[in-house]
């Protein structure tokens, strides 16, 4: 059974003296969330186009609803779209994005406790048991 770790946790210097952290699984959580960086940098890029900010210049205290301008719509198939790539059940209801995740960092976290690309992605049907 995986440790759940916070993307804090990743990376403080020493996350391997946290009992039940193993070196190899520090690099599997960092490599998840490289993983769901990147599927949140893209399916960004893709649903904003024009009206996005640079993802290079976003931190993870922005607020999701400034960085999605206020839009919604545009915002849940945005989600939507990173639960897909990533083979995540939605466990909160579309419309709910702004209150569930203030903040790009509350994204990243979420998708961290329910990725392991192990599982979501080389073994898929291990998620039905």
């Amino acid at each position: 059974m995986r440790k759940i770790m916070s993307s804090k946790d990743i990376f403080i210097n020493d996350a391997t003296s946290q009992e039940g952290v193993t070196e190899e699984e520090v690099l599997i959580q960092k490599n998840n969330l490289l993983i769901i960086l990147e599927t949140f940098s893209v399916a960004y890029k893709e649903r904003f186009k024009q009206k996005a900010k640079d993802p290079e210049s976003l931190n993870t205290d922005d607020k999701l609803v400034d960085i999605t301008n206020h839009d919604e719509i545009t915002t849940s198939h945005m989600l939507i779209d990173i639960h897909e790539v990533l083979n995540i059940k939605m466990d909160y209801l579309p419309g709910d994005e702004y209150e569930a995740f203030p903040t790009i960092k509350d994204v990243l976290e979420y998708f961290l406790r329910r990725f392991d690309y192990r599982v979501n992605i080389e073994n898929p049907h291990l998620l039905d048991e």
